[in-house]
């Protein structure tokens, strides 16, 4: 779980960086992982690791929205937003 935050702060440090079409990559690779992690361990995860991974992923798809919105995809960051 731990790799998977790593990959979640790397994303806003690329968003500071204004590094919008790598923060889209890296969300999509901490996404995978996210999936990976899930059915690896088949929804067996105490409470704490459920909220955790929540609060990633909403991390994770709003960063997205922000980069995909600066590049001008403003369909799929809408998209985005409203998953989040």
């Amino acid at each position: 779980m731990d790799n998977i935050a790593i990959y979640v702060n790397k994303t806003a440090c690329l968003l500071s960086l204004e590094k919008w079409s790598r923060v889209v990559t890296e969300c999509n690779d901490a996404v995978r992982l996210i999936k990976n992690y899930k059915n690896r361990n088949d929804g067996k995860h105490s409470a704490e690791d459920q909220k955790r991974i929540a609060q990633m992923e909403l991390r994770i798809s709003v960063r997205r929205a922000s980069a995909l919105q600066k590049l001008n995809k403003v369909s799929d960051a809408i998209a985005e937003y409203e998953k989040a």
